[in-house]
């Protein structure tokens, strides 16, 4: 039997089939990857509290901007009122003469009432305390607050406030 002798280029070229694989180094290298990725992410999907009061202040927050902005262009006054066994407030203007009346959202055309029970994903949200007399504020024709105040908003033990500044009307989140 004749003997076939495998030339030196023919032993150090893997066939095609070994080429097509993963080395245990990249296969390592990806699980590290996907395990640095999974750390930072799961522990974000426990607790979504932090999250939910963030919007749920910011939410209240444009809302009483709108509010704010509102009394000057129409040169009325507007009153939020906070009610937190509700979890709700309500935008209505308040007239010269004649009785309160709730403003329309200008986006849906329902009634101005927010509610955190009605909004998907905020239900966890309460009101927690407002410092405002008789848990209203009203701003004037021209912008300015009836009084400073905070509004405590909580979701699942974590707590943010909305702040409206005396004389400005400046809100902000804390």
């Amino acid at each position: 039997m004749a003997r076939r002798s495998l030339s030196s280029a023919s032993r150090s070229t893997p066939s095609r089939e070994a080429r097509a694989a993963f080395t245990l180094i990249e296969l390592m290298a990806v699980l590290v990857i996907l395990g640095m990725a999974a750390a930072i992410v799961v522990p974000m999907l426990g607790n979504t509290g932090d999250i939910d009061a963030s919007a749920a202040a910011r939410r209240m927050s444009s809302d009483l901007l709108y509010a704010q902005n509102y009394a000057i262009t129409y040169q009325t006054t507007v009153r939020v009122t906070f009610n937190a066994q509700a979890k709700q407030y309500t935008l209505t203007a308040v007239p010269a003469v004649g009785a309160p009346v709730v403003l329309t959202h200008p986006v849906t055309k329902r009634p101005y009432v927010v509610g955190f029970n009605a909004i998907d994903g905020l239900s966890t949200v309460a009101i927690s305390d407002t410092t405002f007399t008789n848990q209203t504020v009203d701003f004037d024709s021209l912008g300015s607050p009836t009084g400073a105040g905070d509004i405590v908003l909580s979701s699942a033990g974590v707590t943010r406030t909305v702040s409206v500044a005396a004389v400005t009307g400046k809100v902000s989140v804390r």
